[in-house]
This record gives C-alpha cells, structure tokens and sequence, in this order.
C-alpha cells in the first residue's frame, strides 16, 4: 500500500536504510527469545507486566530484565538469537540494498552485543543500538538504554553527515512513528495499531518475504514510485 507523504527530496534518492528488529526481521522479540533459551522467559514476562501496570519505569525493566543475563557470553547469546524465527529473505534484501549504493542500519532499544549478530547473519553492519556493557567477551548485565529512536538515529546521521530526507526506516511499531516525522520515507510491516498504520508512508500488512519489502525501497528510490 502506498500513500502520499510530504516533502521527500525531489529525486527520492536515499543513502541510509534502517531496520527495526523486534517484529519487523525478527518473529517476536529478540530478548525474550534469548530469555527462552536460558531459562528466565518467566521473569521476563513478570515485570514486562509490572511495567504495563506502571508498577516499575522502563528504565528500570531494562535494568531488572538485563541483570539476568550476567555471566553469559556473547557466543551463547548469539548461539539463542541463531535459534529464532528470522522473517525470510532478510540477507538477500540488505545486499539488494547495498548492491544499489546504500548503507543499511539496525535501529533498536536492544543492546549492541543482541545487534552484533545481525552483522554476521544479514550483513548489517551499522548499529544504533543501546549499550550492554561487555568484558572479555562476557556480559555484565549492565545496560545503557537508549529509547528514543529518533534521537539516538539523529545523533547517527550528524556524526556519519547524512541528511535525514535521504533515510528510510523500516519498523512496525509506535516507537517507530517518531522517526518516521523526520526522515524521507517511514515503512511499516504488519503495523501494530492504526496508529502505527496511519503514521507510515508505504504499509506491508504481512512480510512475506524482505526482498519484496526492499524491492519496493528501492523502486521509491530509484524514482519508478510515487508516494
């Protein structure tokens, strides 16, 4: 589905695409499944609720949750995050991509040493991600999370000098609504809510297959679109 948006760069070109993770490459959340696979899925799920209730901030969730993985090293959680349902085609859409000039980016509130695995499955090297403090090779369990997407995406473009109506990101949540305000293209993968629906400039209602998703990306890119 295609909509019109407002004042996109008159060739469309774009430098940098981003993708969010949980729910958009990844089927659930990368945490919770890396939690399955050591055996605390449990304990998340109890304060993600006491976050819902307002009974904990986030801030101190991500505290509470990230504690757990203590002591683990980051060849057991990338050994958990091979385990999981990847959408299909994720490595051929992001070499489509870099085939045709692009960077491509994760975009995510989850730590770098979750994120790093994308790199060496997918080839998504860069990385806007919150920090996991990391010695050794193992996790610490000490967290600096980074919420706001677009803030931590905006402090990326300055320091990389890329201009913001050059980016698409590509997510299927309401935190991704605000990135979407402030860059060239918003696309939205089984979109969460209205919201999220109404927010984006391009909507796959089910993500087949991310090569039909970069494609699409790609002919906005390339001028053979309108939106």
């Amino acid at each position: 589905m295609v909509r019109p948006i407002g004042g996109p760069m008159a060739d469309g070109r774009l430098d940098l695409v981003c993708y969010d993770l949980d729910g958009t490459l990844i089927d659930g959340t990368a945490f919770l499944l890396v939690a399955r696979h050591f055996g605390f899925e449990e304990e998340v799920l109890h304060h993600d609720k006491r976050f819902r209730s307002g009974e904990i901030t986030l801030e101190e969730c991500f505290e509470i949750e990230f504690a757990f993985l203590a002591g683990r090293t980051v060849g057991e959680v990338r050994e958990a995050l091979r385990q999981g349902t990847w959408f299909p085609g994720i490595g051929p859409a992001v070499s489509m991509l870099k085939e045709a000039g692009l960077r491509v980016a994760v975009l995510t509130d989850n730590p770098d040493f979750i994120t790093a695995h994308l790199a060496d499955a997918f080839g998504i090297e860069d990385q806007i991600a919150s920090h996991g403090v990391v010695r050794d090779g193992v996790v610490t369990g000490e967290v600096r999370p980074l919420f706001d997407k677009w803030r931590n995406l905006h402090a990326f473009l300055q320091r990389e000098d890329v201009d913001p109506r050059r980016v698409a990101h590509i997510g299927n949540d309401v935190n991704d609504t605000g990135v979407w305000k402030n860059i060239g293209l918003g696309v939205a993968v089984e979109p969460t809510g209205p919201a999220v629906r109404d927010a984006a400039d391009l909507v796959f209602e089910r993500i087949d297959d991310h090569r039909d998703i970069a494609d699409t990306v790609l002919a906005w890119h390339r001028g053979h679109i309108d939106t």
